[in-house]
């Protein structure tokens, strides 16, 4: 997971900017930097982001940290300027240095990722504490999160927990979720399954996907709490609205089965295309196996249902790889879309000593005694 990043959203304009070695203001002693930038924010809440961009330039020379934040982010996403990571880093260093949190986080977000400098965690986390001390909401939560990774830092689970509290009580939503995820999985702190509940509510009421997808689960398999597949359905069907890939897969398998909805294959189908399509390894399989005949959704399509196995297999799916290798073992794929059992052909036999390998370095034990039976010619027997 990225550091989370603050930006404010301006109007885009065509602007070349200002240079770093420009060093001087273009005004001197005309105003103050905080005059320049109050200047600057009212022309921009009039819409005129040219002459607001101008103002926080003149600002930002005269050593106004928040403007040169500003300036910073204004690099950083392309807004009124070219993007460029390298003068976004030097802005927020230059505010950085003057304890503006702000870009301070912002700066730990360019370490840890190399943009506009040469990556360096140890920087990253550094910047971060120092904006987290000083009671940035969202340095906290970041602070929590390098605890948590062991990065640029040695893994502490309880630091980890103590600054996702720090955040969570102040409202942060990625700091609430993982505050669950301690309680829940008792990282940093004994496990409490009822402060679990408590915190993955509060980040699910605030719309964070990932909470709503984990109550979901939680009501499905009545941990800790009375099974109930009307708040599954709520849950899952808010988060897989957002994106969320194990909600649609979730979904499509209730869906699929009729627990505790309707049966509906069509919707089943729907759901684990939307999961395959953004990479979701099991409705991949899942689309895969309809696409072969299960359920009867779709017409039967060979190259379809190869096509999906594979992107599953590709992610070490050893269920699909399993079906790969039995398809190829067995079956003979013609070009039409069509198979013929039992005719094993020396281009199948290779495609399932490929996937039957994968598995093997999985260290999956049916691909292991598979493989070996292959090598010694049981396949071509037939």
């Amino acid at each position: 997971m990225k550091i989370v990043i603050c930006v404010i959203s301006i109007f885009v304009i065509g602007c070349t900017g200002i240079r770093k070695d420009d060093k001087k203001a273009t005004s001197e002693n005309a105003k103050s930097g905080i005059e320049w930038r109050k200047q600057g924010d009212s022309l921009f809440l009039k819409l005129d982001t040219l002459r607001a961009l101008e103002c926080w330039q003149e600002a930002a020379l005269l050593n106004d940290s928040v403007a040169q934040c500003v300036l910073g982010r204004c690099y950083q996403e392309g807004t009124g300027v070219r993007k460029n990571y390298e003068e976004a880093f030097y802005w927020y260093e230059k505010a950085a240095i003057q304890n503006c949190t702000d870009a301070q986080v912002q700066l730990g977000y360019l370490y840890s990722n190399g943009l506009g400098c040469e990556k360096n965690n140890q920087q990253a986390f550094s910047w971060i504490q120092k904006a987290a001390e000083r009671g940035d909401c969202i340095g906290q939560y970041n602070l929590g999160y390098f605890y948590w990774l062991g990065k640029g830092v040695k893994q502490d689970y309880q630091q980890a927990f103590l600054w996702f509290e720090r955040a969570a009580n102040r409202e942060n939503v990625e700091a609430q979720y993982w505050l669950a995820i301690c309680y829940f999985d008792g990282k940093g702190i004994e496990a409490n399954f009822d402060k679990a509940l408590c915190w993955f509510q509060k980040a699910a009421l605030q719309q964070h996907a990932g909470a709503q997808n984990a109550l979901a689960h939680i009501y499905l398999f009545g941990q800790c709490v009375k099974q109930d597949y009307e708040k599954v359905l709520y849950w899952a069907k808010l988060a897989a609205s957002q994106g969320e890939l194990d909600s649609q897969y979730l979904l499509g398998r209730l869906y699929m089965t009729g627990c505790g909805v309707e049966r509906n294959l069509s919707i089943a189908r729907e759901y684990f295309e939307k999961g395959a399509k953004s990479g979701h390894s099991s409705s991949q399989f899942n689309l895969c196996l309809m696409y072969y005949g299960w359920g009867d959704v779709v017409d039967v399509d060979i190259k379809n249902a190869i096509y999906w196995g594979e992107k599953s297999a590709e992610q070490g799916n050893v269920e699909a790889i399993r079906w790969l290798v039995s398809l190829y073992l067995n079956n003979k794929c013609l070009g039409d879309g069509t198979i013929e059992k039992w005719n094993t052909t020396k281009e199948n036999l290779k495609k399932a000593e490929y996937w039957l390998q994968k598995a093997v370095n999985l260290q999956d034990e049916w691909a292991i005694r598979t493989l070996e039976l292959l090598k010694q010619g049981e396949f071509t027997r037939r």
